[in-house]
């Protein structure tokens, strides 16, 4: 028995090892295409693209940079001073109202943020609430005060949909035509122009809500429960041990409502339950939130599948987006509809786009043109990027009417559209957003060309939309290189996900949400029902553990592990069996024994 726990810990050991990842973007470091990466004294790995700031997004050095503990982030000089005084003020707050919806609902519409987004952001320098749907982990404390007001949050959203007002971000924005200095865009009072920049932002696209079960969850040990609180609705709760910074013992925890989700790291001191025991720490979480209904544990073969289809109707890799031609002078929609393609930089611009297909016979993504008849047009412009594919709507390749003023063909598709870029082909000419009426344009990234060959760039979106990046400023001139090109399909990507908070979205998005919830709840429930019984699940593999013996993230651990787990299950049951027999016991020994030795020789040739 001792020889096999022995082995156990020697092939942990070795897969640990075998298998350390990047402490921001938790991929594998030992890959051969792997990225360089800088090793940080005393915190770990990091690769050379992850080694920035994830506040500002500056490059680091080893004598610059600092890593926060309680958030597991890298930080800049300018961000080491945390004002903990505010943050506990804001957790202190949190506490005082958890189940006051009334109280909560009040706090927003005065201060336009949730408790737990205020708390967040006073750590994190207000920086989660302008970027909306991007993500920033909070620390164990105040992750814990948000799980407890889960309730009261879901009900204080569900109460302020009938008060939803679109307001534009409180900084980084220009809202006063008389203030806007910007030569690319006319501003409007509903929409803001982003204000000019002097660096321009990592191009990167921002972790949403919807991504965090793909990127924390999706192919490590973790499991699933559901339960329904007449509170909160349906709920699943996704939860995994988890070491970070070499030691440091957390439970990740991520907890779907239908127009809230909680995501973040808990100590196993913050709760009161034994941290071996994996149902009492969850009915211990459970009881913090103050549910009255236990979770219980999913035990549907395909739950993870249904979890990433539940995420990937809300955040999507497939991109609609308008492309319209301004010339000189022109200030109304039908203007700018009826323009006919016969401009040389508006073709150089499409194509570092993308690639012009052929639309009959076309098998990939189609942004709702026909590939059968050709009625939507012959050609368009189309795509990939980062797993991404963009179908640009092109106005000047949609079928143009003589007898339709108003050119309804191309406006139906365009006006569909979330995203649109709009290229000046002139020195002096301006957007202004409102020539074009549509309920569902909420973002137009604007570019002009300049004498130099390059492009300047502005964006001018609506109020609701929150801000995100990259950033930069119009005046700046991007070259015609890839750098543009991925500068603007990221920003494209970012605008998309940040227009889904505003209210024309927000309202739709959660209704379905609460839908597909309930179903997959329901889904849930009727199959823990028919089994009624304690099995193997995709979604939950592994054996919980002490968190001396987490293992980390290998294909290639979960084999070692079954195997011995089955050779020391084997040799307790020959141990009882034939204990009062000593010449069997002896034998059985001798058997066990080289069984053991022939599995560690052959284990040890796949590492």
């Amino acid at each position: 028995h001792y020889f096999i726990q022995s082995n156990l810990r020697f092939q942990m050991t070795m897969a640990s090892i075998s298998s350390e990842v990047c402490l921001v973007c938790k991929d594998a470091m030992d890959r051969v295409d792997c990225d360089p990466n800088v090793t940080l004294p005393s915190v770990g790995r990091v690769h050379m693209k992850c080694f920035r700031c994830q506040m500002c997004g500056i490059p680091l050095n080893l004598t610059t940079f600092r890593f926060e503990n309680h958030s597991m982030c890298l930080t800049c000089s300018n961000h080491r001073s945390t004002d903990v005084e505010d943050v506990s003020g804001a957790v202190t707050r949190i506490k005082g109202r958890l189940f006051n919806p009334a109280a909560i609902l009040a706090d927003f519409q005065n201060s336009g943020c949730l408790p737990n987004e205020r708390a967040t952001a006073a750590a994190a320098g207000d920086q989660s609430l302008e970027y909306g749907s991007s993500y920033i982990e909070t620390s164990s404390e105040r992750f814990m005060a948000e799980l407890r007001s889960f309730q009261s949050i879901i009900l204080a959203k569900s109460q302020m949909k009938e008060c939803f007002q679109d307001v534009p971000p409180k900084t980084n924005c220009i809202t006063s035509n008389h203030l806007n200095t910007n030569k690319l865009c006319e501003c409007d009072e509903k929409f803001w122009i982003e204000i000019p920049s002097h660096d321009v932002t990592p191009i990167e696209i921002e972790l949403h809500e919807d991504d965090i079960y793909r990127v924390h969850f999706n192919g490590y040990d973790h499991w699933n429960y559901y339960t329904v609180e007449d509170g909160a609705g349906p709920c699943i709760l996704s939860f995994k041990q988890e070491v970070t910074a070499g030691t440091r013992e957390h439970f990740r925890i991520l907890v779907r409502g239908y127009c809230h989700i909680a995501h973040g790291l808990i100590q196993p001191t913050a709760i009161s339950a034994n941290r071996y025991e994996r149902e009492e720490v969850v009915r211990a979480v459970g009881k913090e939130m103050g549910f009255t209904n236990p979770f219980v544990m999913v035990s549907h073969s395909r739950a993870k599948r249904e979890l990433l289809k539940l995420d990937e109707a809300f955040f999507k890799r497939q991109f609609k987006v308008g492309v319209v031609y301004l010339k000189e002078y022109q200030r109304s929609e039908e203007e700018i509809f009826s323009n006919l393609p016969d401009s040389s930089r508006f073709e150089d611009f499409l194509r570092l786009l993308g690639k012009r297909v052929t639309l009959k016979g076309f098998k990939g993504f189609r942004g709702g043109l026909d590939a059968i008849s050709n009625q939507t047009g012959t050609e368009s412009v189309f795509t990939t990027w980062r797993g991404n594919e963009f179908m640009f709507h092109v106005s000047t390749l949609l079928p143009y009417s003589y007898e339709d003023p108003q050119q309804l063909q191309r406006k139906r598709h365009i006006g569909n559209d979330i995203v649109c870029l709009v290229f000046l082909d002139g020195p002096t000419v301006r957007f202004r957003p409102s020539c074009i009426k549509s309920h569902f344009l909420h973002v137009f990234i604007v570019v002009r060309p300049v004498s130099t060959g390059g492009y300047n760039v502005s964006l001018v979106a609506k109020n609701g939309v929150k801000h995100f990046g990259p950033q930069c400023s119009p005046d700046f001139v991007f070259q015609r290189d890839n750098t543009f090109r991925d500068f603007i399909l990221c920003k494209i990507v970012n605008g998309q996900h940040s227009a889904y908070n505003a209210s024309k979205f927000k309202i739709m998005i959660e209704r379905t949400r609460h839908q597909m919830l309930g179903d997959l709840v329901q889904k849930f429930k009727m199959d823990t029902e028919s089994k009624k019984r304690d099995c193997h699940m995709e979604n939950g593999r592994g054996t919980w553990l002490p968190f001396g013996a987490v293992r980390p993230q290998s294909p290639l651990l979960d084999a070692v592990f079954e195997r011995y787990e089955n050779a020391n299950k084997l040799g307790k049951d020959l141990e009882n069996e034939y204990i009062s027999n000593s010449l069997t016991g002896f034998i059985c020994f001798f058997i066990h024994f080289f069984a053991c030795v022939y599995s560690c020789f052959t284990t040890k040739k796949a590492f």
